[in-house]
């Protein structure tokens, strides 16, 4: 099968999910420390991110790459963390498209 780059999220497939932290002030500036990605397919069980989370120079935007097996749920909650007091950033929840084999 060819392993293609889609722009939206597809079942076992990787995806690339962007974040970004801000504080009280607006967006983040400066490196994050300690920088994890938590993910949870089911709302009850979490783990960390098989790759680990990506920061942009020092701004307050960043990525994970998901791997094809963590696409494979039917919707997965993205959260990432740092140990940066005041840095805050809000969870995701992507939901994989279901895709049918080309014939």
């Amino acid at each position: 099968m060819n392993d293609k780059v889609f722009t939206f999220p597809v079942r076992g497939r990787s995806y690339r999910v962007f974040f970004e932290f801000v504080d009280g002030r607006g967006p983040w500036t400066g490196p994050l420390t300690s920088l994890v990605c938590v993910l949870s397919p089911d709302g009850a069980h979490s783990r960390l991110s098989s790759n680990p989370p990506v920061q942009v120079a020092e701004t307050g935007i960043g990525y994970v790459d998901l791997s094809p097996d963590e696409m494979m749920c039917s919707s997965i909650q993205v959260m990432p963390l740092t140990s940066q007091v005041r840095a805050r950033c809000l969870a995701q929840t992507v939901v994989p498209l279901t895709m049918e084999p080309e014939l």
